[in-house]
């Protein structure tokens, strides 16, 4: 049986899969799994190509997806109906907000399973913080506070040779439009209208809020497209925040850090609190032969006590509403605020076209980060680029409708 995966903690992706799947061939003997690891962007190219391509020995049987991904994918057939394979499968163990994407959209049918999640918030250091902070979380409740912070930080650490006040969490050193989406949020902005018929994308707030992200990079406030272990790095006191989806456990709980850690809420743009709630779901291929296998292993995989351990392993956090919460009540007393994060967070619409529409403004972004290292950027060049974008998804729209 395969199994393809998600680069789900970089270099150690490998390793903290086949810790899980040494667990499930001591439960399941008889039921081998090949691994393959794949970037989201080579998943998303393979996936459409592994019917025609490769020979059925090769193909994947188990994938793991992008939560807004199950709707494009059960309706180009790509992906097995749970509710066929197992009548009685059920999505009502899960945390409320990871549902709705484990239908194919307009219909009762399951598609994929939640397995885990993640949310923004920023981690701080506490003596770097409480250096030019008196009270650093009420301080970066708002993205004019973050942005003022940076700069007491920078004037107090300007001797610190390589020093940027956020540390880059993207492992490629760019930016995703799954970090600004909170952003759009608070003020009110997403990726489409109401009933969907129509992208935000070209809206003049909504350019103007991912111009204001990439401020983050152009008043080098972050690094971008830099050596990770030697620029703006927070184990060497080169870095002082960090805004990312991973709780940080293993980066500084367990790693026992001389200096304190306190976690907060990501900034608001605007008048409203709300997080983007990121999860990986499992499915079914339906290219694959082993179906009966197939389904024994994604159930198996979704279990909450097998959530917890590989979510743990990766730093981010269960679905399973039972394994949520007793990984907070393990965890340090700065975990308390995910419950508080999750609770006002939301997922991307389940509609036909989401899936290209994030793989779209992630293309932008990437081209204006290049940009920003090399001195190059315009806000301009910017704008043009979302205007196009949204002439693409609206086409989309009108194609596929919901």
């Amino acid at each position: 049986m395969n199994f393809w995966v998600l680069l789900d903690s970089g270099t150690n992706t490998i390793k903290n899969f086949e810790k899980l799947l040494c667990k499930f061939k001591s439960e399941n003997p008889t039921i081998p799994v090949n691994l393959k690891v794949l970037t989201r962007q080579d998943m998303w190219k393979s996936i459409y190509t592994f019917k025609r391509y490769l020979k059925p020995q090769d193909a994947p049987d188990v994938i793991e997806i992008p939560h807004y991904w199950t709707t494009l994918l059960s309706q180009s057939e790509i992906i097995e109906n749970l509710s066929s394979l197992d009548p009685k499968i059920s999505v009502k163990s899960f945390l409320p907000q990871v549902q709705a994407h484990c239908y194919k959209s307009g219909t009762k049918n399951i598609y994929s399973l939640p397995w885990w999640m993640d949310v923004l918030a920023i981690h701080y250091r506490v003596d770097h913080l409480k250096a030019v902070c008196k009270n650093p979380q009420k301080e970066l409740e708002t993205w004019n506070g973050l942005f003022a912070v940076c700069e007491k930080l920078k004037t107090k650490f300007k001797a610190v040779e390589a020093y940027y006040p956020i540390q880059n969490a993207d492992w490629r050193g760019s930016i995703s439009i799954r970090s600004i989406f909170p952003c759009l949020w608070s003020k009110g902005v997403g990726l489409f209208n109401e009933n969907f018929t129509k992208s935000m994308v070209g809206n003049k707030k909504f350019k103007e809020i991912i111009s204001s992200y990439l401020k983050l990079a152009t008043n080098k406030n972050i690094p971008v497209l830099k050596e990770r272990g030697s620029l703006g790095n927070m184990m060497l006191g080169k870095a002082s925040m960090i805004l990312t989806r991973r709780h940080g456990l293993d980066m500084f709980e367990s790693t026992k850090q001389k200096f304190k850690v306190e976690t907060t809420k990501f900034p608001m743009t605007g008048n409203k609190e709300v997080n983007y709630l990121s999860g990986i779901n499992l499915a079914i291929a339906s290219g694959g032969k082993n179906k009966k296998h197939a389904l024994i292993f994604l159930k198996w995989l979704a279990k909450p006590g097998n959530q917890k351990e590989y979510a743990k392993s990766i730093e981010a956090f269960p679905t399973s509403t039972t394994a949520f919460n007793n990984l907070i009540k393990a965890s340090p007393t700065r975990f308390h605020i995910y419950k508080e994060i999750v609770k006002n967070s939301k997922v991307l619409p389940n509609i036909l076209v989401c899936g290209t529409a994030v793989e779209i403004l992630n293309k932008v972004l990437a081209l204006n980060v290049r940009d920003i290292a090399r001195g190059k950027y315009k806000e301009k060049n910017l704008f043009d680029m979302l205007d196009k974008s949204c002439q693409e998804i609206n086409y989309l729209l009108s194609l596929y409708k919901k």
